[in-house]
């Protein structure tokens, strides 16, 4: 079997696993990035190019639950690996995948969650898709405000760094991934956390939605409540120049990436309920809109499908060791000047039967990432676009908790025996102990008829999935 894919940008080596799919590892999709600034397009190229190794993960804090050993890390983060049956049968729907972690942490190397972000079994399930996922710059090297120092305009897109790489890679998808066996007129685009909110972003964006035809938005999205604006950039900003004790442009761009890396944790960590999230898209900014969603209601993307939703405990974990109170009063956090005790109450008394604990639970899920979900929803069915919602309450036999956040990827993923341990204060993975088999292949069969039709219906689902509507 060929393994050799010849695209415009270089010829790529791939390997071809023990069940007959080519891997292909490591690609760049862009030049090495200068720090802080908007990376370039690769130049068209005939090299051969060994695609054996995932890429460097942008520099991060290595976290228990994502990581086993640390990555090798790096500035130069640019990446994507691909997985396909035949490159030599052309025309095969593509599913592009993009890693969340709040923008902080996270990678799409085989290594990162025990590698249930890759897409070799998903490939293997379902054939006749190609599967990509990518890497980003992410926390301070993909989004910090340096309009204090940068006085000539020369860092003007540092706040939005980590969308404008995922462009990039898409346009490079768009351009090259027939050499694969894809149909560059049938790309998907999917993420989950903030991989959900960059794919929602995205569907926004006129120059990145261009690259794909539909959209699998999973546990966030976009809402008109909680979009940052440049003040909130400055104010991190500000933050981040205390912490570091830096007082110019220069010894920021001299600073050692580790240290960068250091800082920027004490940033994240630093951060208040009440201040917005330190690494996500600044908005009214070059070709971002004051309000994405008015975007959406607008009709400018009606043309793309959306599949989009949460599951029922995103964030329990969370809530591990707080009490019922604590509980509750970190709901309310979310929107400190909106949510009173009186609606807590309404809020409640619609379900009686559940105790308290789990109705603040509900509280919190629905306000972090629940609402998010709706509003884009509503948003792209009323301007005409075909959407899909779901909501995934499944406990796996012996559970301990509820569906977690991430809870569906190692199942839509044909990875349920990838024991990627996210909950550390149960000791659970994130697909259960026992996970069912059975909603395995019915989540895989949803995303990858999504992703070949734009409709998630089938044989491997017992129901009919409707079209959401506002009213519906």
């Amino acid at each position: 079997m060929n393994s050799i894919a010849i695209s415009k940008t270089g010829k790529y080596k791939g390997h071809i696993l023990e069940s007959g799919i080519i891997e292909f590892l490591g690609i760049p999709y862009a030049k090495p990035p200068e720090r802080w600034k908007r990376a370039e397009p690769l130049e068209p190229g005939a090299e051969e190019f060994e695609a054996s190794k995932c890429g460097a993960a942008c520099w991060q804090e290595v976290l228990s639950e994502e990581w086993k050993h640390t990555p090798p890390m790096s500035e130069d983060c640019l990446t994507l690996n691909i997985w396909t049956s035949d490159i030599d049968k052309k025309n095969k729907p593509v599913l592009v995948w993009i890693h969340g972690g709040c923008y902080a942490t996270g990678s799409n190397r085989t290594d990162c969650y025990s590698g249930i972000y890759c897409g070799d079994k998903f490939v293997e399930e379902s054939p006749d898709i190609v599967y990509v996922n990518i890497n980003y710059r992410i926390n301070i090297f993909g989004s910090l405000d340096l309009s204090k120092f940068d006085e000539t305009g020369e860092y003007s897109y540092s706040n939005n760094l980590q969308t404008l790489d995922q462009i990039e890679a898409l346009k490079w998808i768009y351009e090259n991934i027939e050499a694969f066996g894809g149909d560059p007129k049938n790309i998907t685009i999917s993420g989950q956390s903030a991989g959900g909110m960059s794919v929602s972003t995205l569907m926004s964006l006129p120059e990145a939605n261009q690259y794909f035809s539909k959209v699998i938005c999973q546990s966030t999205a976009l809402s008109d409540a909680v979009l940052k604006y440049r003040c909130d950039a400055k104010k991190i900003g500000e933050k981040l120049y205390k912490i570091a004790g830096v007082k110019s442009l220069k010894e920021l761009l001299d600073m050692p990436a580790d240290k960068l890396r250091d800082y920027g944790q004490e940033l994240f960590a630093s951060i208040g309920s009440d201040e917005a999230p330190p690494f996500e898209q600044i908005w009214g900014e070059g070709i971002f809109p004051e309000n994405p969603c008015d975007n959406i209601r607008n009709g400018e993307c009606n043309d793309i499908k959306l599949m989009i939703g949460t599951v029922s405990g995103e964030f329990d974990t969370v809530a591990y060791y707080l009490n019922d109170e604590e509980v509750k009063a970190a709901a309310m956090g979310i929107f400190p000047d909106k949510i009173t005790d009186e609606m807590v109450d309404e809020f409640v008394s619609h379900y009686p039967e559940r105790d308290k604990r789990t109705a603040y639970q509900d509280m919190w899920n629905d306000a972090l990432l629940r609402m998010g979900a709706i509003v884009t929803a509503d948003a792209h069915s009323d301007a005409g676009g075909d959407t899909y919602m779901y909501y995934m309450p499944f406990v796996p036999n012996g559970a301990k908790i509820r569906p977690q956040h991430c809870f569906e990827i190692p199942y839509t993923n044909m990875k349920i025996q990838n024991y990627a341990y996210m909950d550390v204060t149960t000791d659970e993975p994130v697909q259960g102990n026992h996970p069912s088999e059975k909603l395995q292949k019915e989540l895989h069969g949803c995303w990858a008829n999504f992703v070949r039709y734009g409709d998630p219906n089938g044989s491997h689902i017992e129901v009919e999935w409707p079209k959401y509507t506002s009213k519906n």
